[in-house]
C-alpha cells in the first residue's frame, strides 16, 4: 500500500494520486529512530540526525505506474513507507522543518535569495525570502537607510539643504526613523524645498510611530497648533505623553503646559509641576522657568521663593529672557535671596537687551 503524505490515506501500489484527496503520490522514506517521513534520497534523518539504511529500497516500481521496463526489486519494509507519483508533479521537503509539501496545494515557498523550499511558517512574506534571509536582507537595508541619513546629515550641517533632502528621502522611503524626522524637519521649515505643514506631518507620524522621541514631540506640536493637521489638543497631548516618557525634555515641558492649562487634559497643576520638574532638571530652561513660576505663585505647591529664585536663575544662566527678568524681581525685594538692587539691575538689562518690555520697565523704575 502507498500511503498520501497529505492525508494519510492508504492507496493501491498502482495509484498515481490519492484517492481520497487527490494529491499526486510521490516516494517517501520513514526513519527507523524517530518515525519522521521525509522524500527518498536522505542519507540522515533530518529531525534526529540517523543515518537512513535502505535509503533506496523502493526505487523501482511497477511497470503499470510509468509504462516502463522495471529492473531490481520492490522491497517494503516495516521502517520504510513508499508513495509513488508521477514525475510531472511536484512535492518538496520545507527546508527547516522537512515537512513534506505539495506544490499544488499553496502551502510551499521558495525563497527568492536561496532559492529553497519553506512551508508558511519559514518564510517572510514581506521580503518573500525565508526567514533567515529575510533577516539578512533587513540588516542590509537597514545599514544601507542609515549610511543614506548619515550623507543627508553631513549635507544638512553643511547647509546644502537640497542635497540633504535627496539622501534624507532615500533613507525615509526605506523606513529609517531618524530620516523620516529630519524630512518632516525640511518639509516644515522649507530647507531645501517648499514649506509644506501636510508633507511635513506625513513624515513626523511615519517616524513617530516607530518610536522615534524627537518626531512623536513634532507631531505633538503639529496638532497643538493646527499646522498641516486640523488643531487637536488631545491628540497633542497623546504624542507629547508618548516622547515624554521616553525622556524627552522638551516633550515633558509640553505636557506640563497642557496640563497646566488645562489644554487637552483636565487642568492639574501638581501634574504640571511633576512634568516641569524632569524637564527642568535636564537643562531645560522653560521648563524651569515656569517650574520657578509655580514655586513662587504656589501653584501645585507651598509657595517656596527660594526655590522659585533657584530655577529661575538656572534658567536666566541659558539666557531664558522671562526667567531673568523674574530673577531680577527676586533680587530687587528680595524674595527668596537677599535684596540686590545691583544683581536686580544686572538681570533686568539682559532681559531688556533682548527685549523683554517688563524688565525695560523696571529698568526705567529703578
Amino acid at each position: 500500500m502507498i500511503i498520501c503524505p497529505n492525508c494519510r490515506t492508504e492507496n493501491d501500489n498502482d495509484s498515481l494520486f490519492c484517492d481520497e484527496c487527490g494529491t499526486k503520490l510521490e516516494i517517501y522514506i520513514t526513519c527507523p529512530q524517530c518515525g519522521k517521513q521525509m522524500l527518498k534520497g536522505k542519507k540522515f534523518c533530518s529531525s534526529c540526525g540517523a543515518r537512513m539504511n535502505g535509503n533506496n529500497i523502493g526505487a523501482n516500481v511497477r511497470d503499470n505506474v510509468f509504462g516502463g521496463n522495471v529492473s531490481g526489486s520492490f522491497n517494503t519494509t516495516n521502517n520504510i513507507v513508499q508513495t509513488v507519483r508521477n514525475e510531472s508533479a511536484d512535492v518538496v521537503e520545507c527546508a527547516v522543518c522537512g515537512k513534506l509539501l505539495s506544490k499544488g496545494s499553496g502551502e510551499v515557498y521558495k525563497c527568492k535569495t536561496c532559492g529553497k523550499f519553506f512551508c508558511a511558517e519559514h518564510i517572510n512574506k514581506r521580503y518573500n525570502s525565508c526567514i533567515a534571509c529575510a533577516d539578512k536582507l533587513e540588516k542590509e537595508m537597514m545599514a544601507e537607510a542609515q549610511s543614506y541619513y548619515e550623507k543627508g546629515k553631513s549635507c544638512y550641517d553643511a547647509r546644502n539643504y537640497a542635497e540633504a533632502v535627496k539622501w534624507y528621502r532615500k533613507s525615509a522611503e526605506q523606513g529609517n526613523a531618524k530620516a523620516q524626522n529630519s524630512l518632516g524637519d525640511c518639509y516644515y521649515y522649507g530647507y531645501g524645498l517648499t514649506c509644506d505643514y501636510a508633507e511635513a506631518v506625513k513624515w513626523y507620524k511615519k517616524s513617530a510611530e516607530q518610536g522615534h522621541a524627537y518626531a512623536q514631540n513634532n507631531l505633538g506640536n503639529r496638532y497643538y497648533n493646527g499646522e498641516g493637521v486640523t488643531k487637536d489638543y488631545a491628540e497633542a497631548v497623546k504624542w507629547y505623553r508618548k516622547a515624554a516618557e521616553q525622556g524627552h525634555a522638551y516633550a515633558q515641558y509640553n505636557l506640563g503646559c497642557c496640563y497646566q492649562y488645562g489644554e487637552g487634559v483636565t487642568k492639574d497643576y501638581a501634574i504640571a509641576i511633576k512634568w516641569y520638574k524632569k524637564a527642568a532638571e535636564q537643562g531645560n530652561a522653560d521648563a524651569q522657568n515656569n517650574l520657578g513660576n509655580c514655586y513662587y505663585f504656589g501653584k501645585g505647591v507651598t509657595c517656596d521663593y527660594a526655590e522659585a529664585a533657584k530655577w529661575y536663575k538656572k534658567s536666566a544662566e541659558q539666557g531664558h529672557a522671562f526667567a531673568q527678568c523674574n530673577l531680577g524681581c527676586c533680587y530687587c525685594f528680595g524674595e527668596g535671596v537677599t535684596k540686590d538692587y545691583a544683581e536686580a539691575k544686572k538681570w533686568y538689562k539682559k532681559a531688556a537687551d533682548q527685549g523683554n518690555e517688563l524688565a525695560k520697565d523696571a529698568l526705567k523704575s529703578m
